[in-house]
């Protein structure tokens, strides 16, 4: 009888010993994909709610789905199941859809594959919102632009050479919705465009993989296509962004202007691409303007080159003396060459300079074309 009493309290014991996981959401980390944003979330009323939208997923346990496309946005929890334990994370990616429902791809098995239709997924839609604001789509309503400072910051990573997404949403005359997708992999734009709730259009699907992002100024717009396209010749608009037009005032009036001569013909010379560095109107704090371009075999015609004297003087002088030049030559389709000197070029077919200076950290580039006789 003593030693069924003494196991009855050792079972006890050991039960009363047992304790439920804790599985408290310690915080949750937000990461755009393609981006180095990164927001981190540690206000209990906000984890709570995170945790609340996700119990709204209608999940679909090992089911293991691939989409076209990368995710937006990565969303992990780090959660803690026991004390003076490593954290538990839960990474769900999350594709934000043009009617903002959700999909998500979460990395417990148990939960797999979900979806949040736009209803349920409007809180959450929201608050990512908030808490990222290069997740906004930008909207075009026949030239009025909302979230433009999202398509800057676009702009501003293709500039840097860094893999950048951005979704326009472009509206018709009938008020229907034309979706842009655009990916920039630090090389090529992929360029997804979404017709089919345009009722007036032809609907469907276009893909596009494409080269070059260019900007033209136009009074007081700015206006950004995609150019050097596969499958196509057609430079394919993006954006047409009010333009500040005392930046660009003040940044041509301090970029040096460049004069060409050879023998005693002066050619006419373009402004290609820029980086220039200037102080703002307080003239205490610093504004770097860039600008990219067309490749200088867009911005001229080889065709329509110059003919001058092969044996002629080379002049070329600029308002501020550069710290180092470059000479590049193009053809119609690529760059052939780069020369230290404009001495160097020695070239009997039709071709396209392009002068390349940097003034320290600044630089621009000038364009025209020319034939040596």
């Amino acid at each position: 009888m003593k030693k069924w009493l003494l196991l009855l309290g050792i079972m006890l014991l050991v039960a009363c010993s047992d304790k439920e996981p804790i599985n408290e959401i310690k915080r949750v980390q937000l990461e755009k994909v393609n981006t180095p944003e990164e927001i981190q979330v540690f206000e209990q009323p906000e984890l709570a709610f995170i945790s609340e939208q996700l119990q709204k997923v209608k999940w679909q346990p090992n089911v293991k789905a691939e989409m076209a496309r990368i995710e937006d946005i990565q969303l992990q929890l780090f959660i803690e199941r026991e004390p003076n334990m490593p954290e538990y994370i839960i990474t769900y990616r999350i594709w934000i859809e043009k009617n903002q429902s959700l999909t998500i791809i979460s990395s417990d098995e148990k939960e797999g594959y979900g979806r949040l239709d736009s209803k349920k997924a409007k809180p959450l839609v929201k608050f990512l919102f908030e808490k990222m604001d290069s997740l906004k789509p930008v909207i075009d309503k026949h030239g009025q632009i909302e979230n433009g400072e999202v398509f800057e910051q676009f702009v501003q990573q293709v500039n840097n050479k860094k893999p950048a997404s951005v979704n326009i949403t472009h509206y018709t005359i009938e008020g229907d919705p034309i979706y842009y997708r655009t990916d920039y992999d630090g090389t090529k734009f992929h360029l997804e465009i979404d017709k089919r709730e345009d009722k007036f259009g032809n609907g469907g699907f276009e893909y596009y993989s494409c080269e070059v992002l260019t900007d033209v100024h136009n009074g007081e717009l700015l206006e950004y296509y995609l150019s050097q396209c596969e499958d196509t010749e057609a430079k394919l608009h993006l954006l047409v962004m009010p333009f500040n037009t005392d930046n660009e005032q003040f940044t041509k009036s301090h970029l040096p202007e460049m004069s060409l001569t050879i023998g005693e013909r002066a050619l006419a010379v373009q402004k290609g691409a820029y980086s220039w560095t200037l102080p703002t109107n307080n003239h205490v704090e610093m504004m770097t303007i860039s600008v990219d371009h067309a490749a200088p075999n867009q911005m001229v015609n080889m065709a329509n080159g110059v003919k001058v004297d092969k044996f002629a003087s080379r002049n070329i002088q600029f308002e501020v003396e550069p710290s180092r030049v470059e000479y590049r030559v193009w053809n119609d389709e690529k760059m052939l060459g780069t020369y230290p000197s404009l001495k160097d070029i020695d070239t009997s077919e039709p071709f396209i300079l392009e002068v390349f200076a940097y003034w320290c950290e600044n630089y621009a580039s000038y364009v025209t074309a020319m034939q040596f006789e």
